[in-house]
């Protein structure tokens, strides 16, 4: 969206700066399964609830992992699960927040290259204005959101379903992303 926002012009990886579509290895690229972190091993049912409340609002294809590893091939990437408590429910249950780690060990998101970037007000430049629309003694108000699952509006394409999969145990359930 280049008549939005500005092009990006530094890149954390190395290969994002020369990545420009297809290539090599994007063509013999091979998944690999992860083990869950610690933390998603240790909140396994409540990471579960996470996942099937999920799988019910159409984000994930689930699938036994032998039909997942026939339908996808090698091209199949599990990676690893880690979640965040939140803290306790109405009915006094755990609720955690589930983060799907692709980036470490199945190397997917390695070769993205993000062509345009957003700008968003960091610490300093809130202050700035703070500070100047007090100097002007008018009066001024603040308003942060956070929309839940926000990420998951974003279709993915079905040709890149395999290269964001996750499961809670080996042999189980394969849950394969189907949006953001």
């Amino acid at each position: 969206t280049p008549a939005v926002f500005p092009p990006k012009t530094k890149w954390s990886l190395k290969e994002q700066e020369t990545w420009g579509g297809p290539s090599g290895w994007a063509e013999n690229y091979t998944g690999k399964t992860r083990e869950n972190y610690p933390t998603a091993q240790a909140r396994k049912k409540e990471v579960e609830k996470v996942l099937r409340k999920q799988a019910s609002q159409g984000q994930f294809l689930v699938l036994p992992e032998a039909e997942a590893r026939r339908r996808y091939g090698r091209r199949l990437a599990i990676a690893s699960l880690s979640s965040v408590d939140k803290g306790l429910d109405d009915e006094g249950e755990m609720e955690v927040r589930v983060v799907h780690d692709g980036t470490n060990g199945v190397d997917t998101n390695r070769y993205i290259k993000v062509r345009d970037g957003g700008t968003s007000p960091m610490g300093p430049d809130i202050k700035k204005v703070m500070r100047r629309q007090a100097a002007r003694n008018v009066v001024h108000r603040g308003l942060a959101v956070d929309v839940e699952s926000a990420h998951r509006i974003i279709a993915v394409r079905p040709i890149d379903w395999p290269l964001q999969s996750c499961q809670l145990e080996p042999g189980g359930l394969v849950y394969i992303n189907k949006r953001g």
